[in-house]
This record gives structure tokens, sequence and C-alpha cells, in this order.
């Protein structure tokens, strides 16, 4: 790897601290959309936030127009995707360690370096600019400075920075190149091999579409097929799954009027597979027991006619009343929110179930693609710490099930530990399940998505969805 001598300047001798943005959204004047973006940035790093659902809701309430509201929504992904590369790109051009920079000036800088080295459309003089005049109102001349002569010599040094030898540390450079943590890479790699880790990574940093999935409670999928074509720049049927389409260029999913009318639920394809493995069944009584904002179960419901009783359980009571939400939206009337840790189920559900849905909490490594700051913020003992609640969610619920009853055990983690391992532990414990092969229950396509005949794993890199596991388990006879 070939050194890049870093700039003699205020680069290496001032720190600035930016400091927090005390005006509120209806406040802001200039820089909005990239002021709006920075603002989150900060956020998702200092207090663990949810990109998406942060975005969100700030672009709800910001009265910033159109054009603006893209360019946040441009700027938080992109960093947050091609952090890896974007900070490796700050190392080279700054003596000064990025945690020495502070959470402000750092992300900061992160926005300038990404316009000018990922945004064509946007001119270097207005990435730096606009860089250098937020820097200025939230951290004064000395963080004004620092951030023009970094950028400024980002400019300069941008085609001549080097990566690792991808010979000679293929790790190194997938790591650097496609912006993923290196214990992370390293895993890939000695699991998929090089190329396969390199195309997981990348495809990890491509935007992924919004998937969404009729509701026959309330239309025909090709009542809904048409009134989406002419609202969205593009629309595909899904080759996976029945009634569900694939969207791009809708300027806000949650402002259509099919969306408020409950003609749809939007969820990921692999999420979509997940519910068609449970079959659930009209007149049956199902448990899901990690509901969250209970998409799998109003899906569960709809695949019914809503003519199943679904016990939705959490422990969160924001997402309990999202889950209320949703179903009123959808017009389901057959999911009941319960606040219960599923662990205590087997001791506080007296009758027994046909079905269980454990969609387990994760590490959500499937879902880099729509959460990527998952990547920054996740540690190997992350893996080592779910699987014990994984199991122990499933052993609580088990007591639930009725002879001849249906397991499914789902994550949306591409990791042996939270999946197969998981099972494997189950299964030891409990000889009365046995795990069945999932094919027959995908509704269309099912080349490549179920290894073994025992489990369902999808990958963004194989299939273009996200990477969800799902085992199908049936209770004999004990």
């Amino acid at each position: 790897m070939s050194n890049v001598r870093s700039p003699r300047s205020k680069i290496c001798s001032v720190g600035a601290r930016l400091r927090r943005p005390r005006t509120t959204d209806h406040k802001l004047k200039g820089n909005d959309g990239r002021r709006l973006a920075w603002e989150v940035l900060r956020r998702v790093e200092e207090k663990g936030s949810y990109a998406s659902l942060l975005l969100d809701v700030r672009l709800k309430r910001s009265p910033l127009p159109l054009p603006e509201k893209r360019l946040s929504t441009e700027l938080v992904y992109g960093v947050l995707r091609h952090r890896g590369r974007i900070d490796w790109f700050l190392e080279k051009v700054s003596h000064r360690p990025l945690e020495a920079m502070g959470v402000g000036l750092r992300n900061l800088l992160r926005l300038g370096i990404y316009q000018l080295c990922f945004l064509e459309k946007i001119p270097a003089y207005a990435a730096v600019n606009e860089a250098v005049t937020l820097a200025a109102r939230f951290g004064g001349e000395s963080a004004a400075s620092f951030t023009n002569a970094v950028l400024r010599e980002i400019c300069r040094q941008r085609d001549a920075i080097s990566y690792p030898d991808p010979r000679a540390d293929p790790v190194g450079f997938i790591a650097a190149f496609h912006s993923h943590p290196r214990w992370l890479v390293e895993r890939w790699v000695h699991r998929f091999g090089q190329e396969e880790a390199t195309a997981l990574a990348a495809a990890n940093n491509q935007e992924a579409p919004v998937v969404v999935r009729a509701n026959p409670l309330k239309c025909k999928a090709h009542e809904l097929q048409k009134v989406l074509q002419a609202q969205v720049e593009s629309l595909e049927e899904s080759p996976l799954v029945p009634e569900t389409f694939c969207l791009r260029g809708a300027s806000s999913i949650w402002e259509l009027d099919a969306f408020h009318q409950g003609w749809f639920a939007v969820m990921d394809e692999a999420a979509v597979l997940v519910v068609h493995l449970l079959d659930p069944q009209p007149g049956e009584l199902i448990l899901d027991a990690c509901a969250g904002a209970g998409g799998k179960a109003a899906l569960a419901a709809m695949l019914t006619q809503d003519r199943a009783n679904i016990l939705a359980l959490d422990v969160n009571e924001r997402a309990l009343a999202r889950l209320r939400e949703n179903c009123l939206r959808l017009g389901v009337q057959g999911v009941k929110a319960l606040f219960l840790d599923a662990r205590q189920a087997g001791k506080r559900l007296s009758e027994k179930v046909n079905r269980i849905l454990v969609d387990a909490p994760c590490t959500g490594l499937g879902t880099l693609r729509r959460h990527p700051e998952i990547k920054w913020r996740l540690e190997p003992n992350s893996l080592k710490r779910l699987p014990e609640l994984q199991l122990e969610l499933l052993e609580g619920v088990l007591p639930c099930l009725r002879l001849g009853g249906v397991l499914v055990y789902s994550t949306c983690s591409t990791e042996p530990e939270e999946n197969e391992e998981v099972i494997a532990r189950l299964l030891q414990n409990h000889p009365e399940l046995e795990l069945e092969d999932p094919t027959p229950y995908l509704p269309l396509a099912r080349e490549g998505l179920v290894r073994g005949g025992e489990f369902l794993q999808t990958y963004p890199q194989r299939q273009g969805i996200d990477g969800f596991f799902a085992a199908r388990l049936r209770i004999r006879d004990r």
C-alpha cells in the first residue's frame, strides 16, 4: 500500500468541538438539507438511534422543500453506507485521530467527503463552502478553518489515495473499499471466500427498493399495481412471492393514498417468505412471540382472510401501539396485542396454539441495505450474547404449542450463531421437535432459497433481497 502524505496545516493541530444546534426544524435557515442530515447522523452515532425512524420523524416535521428532503435522505444513507471508505480518506489527509475530532465535527467532515467523492451532481466548491459555513455556525472560526483545510486536501488527493492490496490483504481491502468493519469481513471471507464476501459487502451498500404486499382485505393485487404505477418511477412484480411489488422513486411511501387506505403492507420479500413458511390457516390460534410493529402478524391475518386468531406479544409498548395502528389501517381485526415477554408465555398463556412464530431479536446483519448504521455499532460479542436470548425465547413459547403444531423460528441475520446453531441446541433439548423441509411452503421461485432441505436462507448478493433465516419445526407426540 502506498503512503499518502498528510497536509501540513491546521488539520494537524486544531481540534474543534461543534456545539449541538439549539434551533428546531421550523427555524432552519440555509444549509437546511445538509444540516438536517448532520443532526440525524450525529444522533445516530451518539444515541444509537435507527436512521430510518429518526429521519422519517424529522422529515415529517420539517418544512423543507422536497429537493432538500431528498438531499438529506441521500446524505444520511450515503454516509452510513460508505462510512468505512470515507473514514479511510479522512485518516489519510489528517494526522488527528477520528476519535479526537468529536462526533459533531467528524460527521460534518463525513458529509463533505461523501459529497466530494460520491456525488458527481454536487460541485466541489458547493460541498466545501456549505460544510465550512455549517462548521463556522456551530464551531466557530477554528472549526471552519479545520473543515476547509481537510476538504480541500480531499479534493487534491482523492484520486491518489490508495487502498490495501486486495491480493496481500483481501480483508483490509474489502473493509476499506466496501465500508464494513474488519471483524465482520473476516467472518465472511472465512465462510464464503473472498469473491462472495466482496459481493455481499457490495450488495449491502446498494439502495434497497421499497417492497409492498397487496392487502387482500382491501383490494386486488392488480388494482394496487395500477394505482402505484402512476405514482412511482418503477414497479416490478416480485419473482419470489405473489401479490408483492418492488417500488423505486416514490417520494414518500407513507404519503400515498393507497397507504392510508390500507391497500398494502410494507415488507421485504424475505419477511413475506417467513410468513408463508408459517402457513397460517383460517380458524387457528396463532402466536407471534416477538411481534414488534406487527407486520408479520398482520400478513398472517391477511393470508387467512382475517379468519385466524393471532396473539401478538411484545415488551415494547410503542411497538404495540404501532401494531394496533397498523392493523387498524389494514382493516385487520383478528390480531390481539399483548404486553408480555415471550420467555414467560408458557407460564402466562393457558390455551395451546396451532402455530408459533418467533421472529427473534437479532443482530440485523441481513438488513444492512436498509439499516447501514447497524454495521458500525455491532461488536463480535453480540454474536455470543444474542443466541442465549434467542434460545430462551424459543424455550419460553414451546409449552404453548399443541401436539402436531408448527413452530417457525426466523431472524434477519446472516450469521450461523443466531440461526442453525440455535436450532441445533433447541433440537438437542427437545427430541419431540423435528425439522420440516421449507420448500413446499414457498409460493413461487424456490431455487437457491433452501439449504440442505432444512433451512430457508436468503442473501442480498444472491437473491437481491434482505438476508433472512428461517426454520420450520413440528412437535411430535412426546
